[in-house]
């Protein structure tokens, strides 16, 4: 996440076996802007990466990556900050109980062209 200003990052459902509605949410973004979901399997560590990782150093003072991303999924916010990115759970009991992480990369024109934030992070653990 980012220190002021941080865009949220929620579950849209429960995250429960065989939710096809479920998703992950995007909330108090800045409208109509692009922004990536990064979705992984852990908090503590990117490769050889410690986790959280602050981003100073690559131009996001203030943030940090706090897990690692696998898979990115792009979009951008609707109209009133928003985005959802569809993530059915199947019914495979094998999946209970697996550890997803995810985190958004937010563009942010207040901050400059080419800015961005990043959200909080959130763990989901199919039950």
């Amino acid at each position: 996440g980012c220190t002021s200003q941080t865009p949220l990052c929620d579950a849209l459902g429960a995250p429960s076996l065989g939710n096809a509605g479920f998703g992950i949410q995007l909330s108090q973004a800045q409208a109509s802007v692009p922004a990536v979901l990064a979705i992984g399997d852990s908090r503590m560590a990117w490769g050889s990466l410690p986790l959280p990782h602050g981003l100073g150093s690559y131009g996001l003072p203030g943030c940090s990556l706090l897990m690692n991303p696998l898979l990115s999924v792009p979009t951008y916010t609707s109209a009133t900050g928003t985005a959802i990115v569809p993530f059915p759970i199947p019914p495979d009991p094998g999946l209970k109980g697996g550890i997803t992480t995810c985190q958004w990369l937010v563009g942010d024109p207040r901050l400059g062209l080419g800015s961005f934030r990043l959200s909080e992070g959130a763990l989901l653990v199919p039950h």
